[in-house]
């Protein structure tokens, strides 16, 4: 069965509630994409957070992304299809009618008077130029980096599989001023007084996050969806992330996600991380829930003997020819390859929560904070 987004790129994340636009910057790097701005500290690592401003910020950011992308044709509606858990957290339907109906998806739409949207164009060169550049990251990275090695191991040693949260970098941001929820997206339009029409069919179609102002002739709108809530103010209601692709030098290899593509650095790029000793806390009273399986003895690690490498992204459908590996296993020259920029159309971008879901589905929150904590009770 064909993945149902393998040819989107690089989807967008949309959110239960606006976040401010300060509290996502572009650049920092997250545990949680779903709720990047709340939670613990050492979940997320701002970009440039005690070096730049705000203000400063914004300016300093469009050197990568260039001027923001502006639609200013009211309504602006950004259209998209969500998951029954976005549904049921953003309360567009009821428990209980989810049950009854067998739907997967459902038509949210969010109603604005504007968009902006920013997006790194050259999101590689960012991250190894100003991402992994910054004072206290490669530090932060190798925490995270070194339980993931020590679940990596035991999984292939022992086969005792638990999944450690992955480390996303946000690559764009979409921005809604006054943005309302609606469910559903039905809206009407009255051309010269006398045809009604949908907008998505006088244009060839319904494009996610196009205005219905945008639709040739004398044009009257009426927007037919139940309004569910609002948040005033310029806010982030959708975001792009890509994770961090790792390898592990004399370490279990690396597996590609479904739906996922990798965007390989040339490798003189790779960007070596040390690890640090991670102990098993099967015996240093912090354990996982017992399985009822016996457990055979992890052998000892030589810490000494691995490292990390960060060896680029891995983005949603990419579209390339293949999935690059680190080994050479296709026909493409890694070093030689070039990546097109990230810098798809307003409304081209894809907007849906359903990779980012499948993604995190699995990660083992409660065994990845014991570590967190032992590694920081070790500083």
């Amino acid at each position: 069965m064909r993945d149902p987004y393998a040819n989107q790129k690089n989807t967008y994340l949309p959110y239960v509630r606006g976040i401010p636009p300060d509290e996502l910057r572009l650049g920092s790097l997250y545990l949680d994409p779903h709720n990047p701005n709340i939670g613990l500290e050492k979940g997320r690592f701002e970009f440039k957070e005690t070096i730049l401003s705000s203000e400063k910020y914004w300016n300093y950011i469009k050197s990568w992304t260039g001027e923001p992308e502006i639609d200013d044709s009211e309504p602006y509606i950004l259209r998209f299809q969500a998951t029954n858990a976005w549904a049921l957290q953003a309360k567009t339907v009821g428990a209980a009618n989810i049950e009854a109906d067998s739907a997967k998806i459902r038509d949210v739409s969010i109603v604005g008077t504007q968009a902006r949207r920013y997006q790194i164009k050259k999101p590689e060169q960012f991250l190894r130029q100003q991402v992994l550049t910054q004072p206290g990251v490669e530090e932060w990275i190798s925490d995270r980096l070194s339980i993931s090695f020590h679940a990596r191991w035991k999984d292939h040693r022992n086969g005792e599989s638990w999944k450690t949260p992955s480390i996303w970098l946000v690559t764009g941001v979409h921005l809604v001023s006054d943005g309302r929820v609606h469910s559903g997206w039905s809206v009407g339009t009255r051309v010269e007084g006398k045809v009604s029409a949908d907008p998505g069919t006088l244009s060839g179609g319904a494009p996610i996050g196009v205005s219905a102002a945008k639709v040739q002739g004398s044009v009257q709108k009426t927007v037919e969806m139940e309004h569910l809530y609002g948040q005033a103010g310029e806010r982030v209601w959708c975001a792009q992330f890509m994770q961090l692709a790792v390898d592990f030098t004399n370490g279990p290899p690396r597996l590609e996600t479904q739906g996922w593509s990798t965007r390989l650095f040339s490798k003189k790029d790779f960007q070596v991380i040390r690890l640090r000793q991670v102990e098993d806390l099967r015996v240093g009273g912090v354990r996982r829930e017992a399985t009822g399986a016996k457990e055979l003895p992890l052998p000892p690690i030589d810490w000494k003997n691995h490292h990390a490498m960060i060896i680029g992204l891995q983005t949603t459908g990419d579209g390339a020819e293949g999935t690059i590996t680190t080994d050479g296993a296709t026909d493409t020259d890694a070093d030689a390859q070039e990546h097109p920029d990230n810098d798809d159309p307003l409304n081209k971008m894809v907007v849906t929560d359903l990779p980012y879901n499948h993604e995190v589905s699995a990660d083992d929150w409660k065994t990845f904070d014991n570590y967190l904590v032992y590694l920081e009770y070790q500083d």
